[in-house]
């Protein structure tokens, strides 16, 4: 399910797995939504819903499992970093495509803006260089991420897109 999550690692000693779920204590919170302004400038030139989903806390009803937690084993041996990636960090249909993207130091993250109007992609990293730059619809502007560190990123226009992106250090990382 989308709410467990799977360590692989290999060491020295062998290879091994770390399995689990990250489950909320209690009774969940109840889903909360964002309202999007009714003047804002998207609504009234998009098809846009009056509300969508606010992701900073997504509890699975059934099993109770939380979505979008990051799980970091640190090594003892001193092992390196994983080998940089591309991820991306997608923007449609009024929200951000996923609400958290993980990826290994030295990664280049893309921001791609598949959202019918220009988008002003911010991100405030104490790390890795900040920045604040329009992306048009139908493009992206892509960002190397050298330093560990967790930044949320975020669209001065549209304060709704939003979401984090954790930069990691470690080789065995999951996301939930």
């Amino acid at each position: 399910s989308a709410m467990s999550l799977l360590l692989a690692f290999a060491s020295a000693a062998g290879e091994g797995t770390v399995e689990g779920t990250i489950k909320c204590d209690g009774e969940p919170p109840a889903a909360k939504v964002i309202e999007i302004p009714k003047g804002h400038v998207d609504k009234k030139t998009l098809e846009l819903p009056d509300t969508v989903p606010d992701e900073s806390l997504v509890v699975n009803e059934v099993n109770r499992g939380i979505a979008c937690v990051v799980v970091t084993l640190s090594p003892v041996d001193g092992s390196k970093v994983s080998a940089p990636k591309r991820v991306s960090f997608v923007m449609k249909d009024g929200v951000v495509r996923e609400h958290v993207v993980v990826a290994p130091a030295g990664s280049e993250v893309e921001f791609v803006n598949l959202y019918p109007v220009c988008h002003n992609i911010k991100v405030m990293a104490t790390l890795n260089p900040s920045f604040n730059e329009c992306v048009d619809w139908g493009t992206s502007v892509t960002k190397e991420f050298s330093k560990a560190e967790r930044v949320q990123v975020q669209c001065s226009i549209c304060p709704w897109l939003s979401g984090w992106l954790v930069i990691t250090d470690t080789p065995y990382y999951a996301k939930t």
